[in-house]
């Protein structure tokens, strides 16, 4: 691949971050983040609900109920709230986990169940926020070839439990695929690896740009599964996590073994 098409696929690739931040139910879209207590959590407009609604819409809706990890959703018979695009009384809610969440609107709201662990949270976006539409884009430092690099990956035979922090808090815990080596600017490097949904290596680091140049909680990175124990790490792809863009995202940080001393001078700037 010759360096002009390298920059062709990275500016498509760049577009695509920004169309999916403004996407309906995009990160520009959320709006709130409420963690549920056991019991009865009231939903609705007035301030005082467990979770409360944007928008002209009633002041009491109804309630989430959590009982032992099930959250179980109660409507307010004269409320207009849909139920993945039905209007029912009650429903057992899905929670993000599954792989097929639940979905409750209200109007141009959308809320649903986040498991984060052993806490529950209602996610809501509000798809009529005007940041969707203001919004003129992540800021990217030029692209650099030399910042595309090769790595050698060694999985974990045994892999001990990690405990990652998020930003919200309700830590978890992992256990790391293994770890890639690289040498930048002379240097020998390394990351340890997570494994994520789609099975590429997850890679949320620290360097000396952080609360500079970048986001101070750290950029993320992803590499293709490595064939044959090589995987290519490219510092173009670094990106902000979501809690860059709105207070409501949930963002994993990076592990300690992931923070390094030098400047990554390539991928999203502030």
């Amino acid at each position: 691949m010759d360096f002009e098409q390298y920059q062709e696929e990275m500016a498509a690739w760049r577009l695509m971050l920004d169309e999916s931040l403004r996407r309906e139910n995009g990160w520009l879209a959320l709006a709130g983040l409420f963690w549920l207590v056991e019991g009865d959590n009231a939903f609705g407009s007035d301030p005082e609900n467990a979770v409360i609604v944007p928008g002209d819409v009633a002041a009491h809706l109804g309630l989430f109920r959590l009982t032992a990890g099930t959250v179980t959703l109660y409507i307010s018979p004269e409320a207009d709230v849909r139920i993945n695009g039905e209007k029912v009384q009650e429903a057992v809610l899905r929670p993000d986990s599954s792989g097929s969440p639940t979905m409750v609107t209200v109007g141009q709201v959308v809320m649903m169940v986040m498991q984060r662990g052993s806490v529950y949270a209602i996610r809501l976006w509000d798809n009529g926020r005007s940041e969707r539409h203001t919004f003129t884009g992540r800021q990217w430092y030029p692209v650099q070839i030399s910042y595309r690099l090769t790595a050698t990956f060694t999985p974990y035979e045994t892999p001990e439990t990690l405990t990652l922090t998020r930003s919200q808090g309700a830590d978890f815990e992992e256990r790391p695929a293994g770890y890639v080596n690289f040498n930048l600017a002379g240097q020998e490097l390394s990351f340890l690896a997570l494994r994520d949904e789609s099975n590429s290596l997850f890679l949320p680091f620290k360097d000396a740009t952080s609360g500079q140049r970048t986001y101070k909680g750290g950029r993320y990175l992803r590499a293709e599964y490595p064939q044959n124990g090589r995987t290519t790490i490219d510092f173009n792809r670094a990106y902000h996590p979501p809690c860059t863009f709105t207070p409501y995202a949930v963002c994993t940080l990076p592990p300690r073994q992931n923070w390094l001393d030098i400047a990554i001078e390539a991928g999203e700037h502030l």
